[in-house]
């Protein structure tokens, strides 16, 4: 027959999940902490690569124009499963913004680190692009808005990943994020990529034991341990090296390549480029209107082409986010910016 002590034993076992056998006392298992998120867990729908609307001649003809906003669907792929016109200024310039659209590359929403399906709104705008004026003091002008757009491959990619690492006190935790840190950098070197270009942040902080609603909340450093965090971001000047040190990168375990965000550094050469192309084609588009109506083109009134994009590169053009996952491919292909210049020319015209 058991001893009455012995039984209340077993029952207090039962309910604490701590038993004690010979003595000594075992404890529960603790839980597995929640995984480091990632570098972006929230992000809205996007443009990654804009295309632009190309106005039918009958649209042109008859003097239509204005903006069309295309509400575009996205999958979780970011793949395009549907269009519709939102708003628009005439009929005409629908199938020409939905065409733009479905021509266009978008990165769809990400919400706690995970991509979702979602809509946007993608705006094709159609200006008008001759106009004709009588100034007070009679003479005739006429004002040509032309554009031009140049295409560069991308110049420099930065590589943006994580390491989390987690042990029982915060010195261990950090010793082991440094471990791993110095072996990425090492692979890195292999590449040819040293550390000048290697950016890193780091911290740590206590992970806290489950929340019960018997007990107030734990300190930091108490319950599950520490857990130390360093977001890294390489710069890499050779853009088609991007996908080598990715794959480099990921084959470490505990780094978590988060993307590659590419730039077109030499954005400003591409614009001037572009402006010259577009001033060029101002004065070809005034003469081919002027001609049909016997007369000249004068002289120059008035250009408005800014010697730079006002406010800089816009962001769609000068970023492009591949997110890997669940792996980066061998070679990450890179991304081809368009950079748009708009000029408008106003030309005196002359019997």
């Amino acid at each position: 027959m058991l001893k009455p002590g012995f039984r209340a034993a077993i029952v207090v076992c039962a309910v604490i999940s701590s038993c004690r056998v010979g003595g000594t006392q075992e404890s529960a298992p603790r839980p597995t902490p929640t995984p480091a998120a990632c570098l972006r867990p929230n992000l809205p729908a996007s443009v990654v690569h804009p295309v632009r609307g190309v106005v039918s001649p009958m649209a042109e003809q008859q003097g239509l124009y204005g903006r069309v906003d295309v509400v575009v669907s996205l999958d979780a792929a970011s793949r395009i499963v549907g269009t519709r016109v939102l708003r628009s200024p005439a009929g005409i310039l629908n199938q020409a913004a939905i065409t733009a659209a479905q021509a266009s590359l978008f990165q769809t929403e990400i919400r706690n680190c995970r991509t979702i399906a979602s809509d946007l709104i993608y705006s094709v705008d159609f200006p008008e692009k001759i106009t004709y004026a009588t100034t007070p003091s009679g003479a005739r002008t006429i004002s040509v808005l032309a554009d031009a757009t140049v295409t560069r491959a991308a110049d420099v990619a930065h590589v943006e990943a994580r390491i989390a690492t987690i042990d029982d006190s915060a010195a261990r935790a950090q010793a082991k994020n440094d471990a791993i840190f110095e072996a990425l950098k090492a692979k890195l070197r292999a590449l040819g990529i040293f550390e000048p270009p290697i950016r890193a942040t780091r911290s740590v902080h206590g992970i806290p034991s489950p929340v019960s609603y018997e007990t107030p909340p734990p300190r930091p450093g108490e319950g599950n341990g520490f857990e130390a965090i360093r977001d890294i971001d390489v710069t890499i000047d050779t853009a088609t090296s991007a996908g080598e040190a990715a794959v480099a990168a990921s084959s470490i375990r505990s780094v978590d390549v988060q993307g590659i965000r590419y730039t077109l550094a030499d954005y400003a050469s591409a614009y001037r480029e572009a402006r010259d192309i577009a001033l060029k084609d101002a004065e070809l588009s005034a003469q081919r209107n002027v001609t049909p109506r016997l007369l000249q083109l004068g002289a120059v009134l008035r250009i408005d082409a800014p010697r730079t994009e006002p406010g800089g590169p816009p962001s769609q053009f000068r970023q492009f986010h591949r997110w890997l996952s669940p792996e980066p491919p061998p070679t990450a292909a890179v991304p081809m910016f368009e950079v748009r210049a708009t000029v408008t020319v106003t030309y005196a015209i002359k019997p």
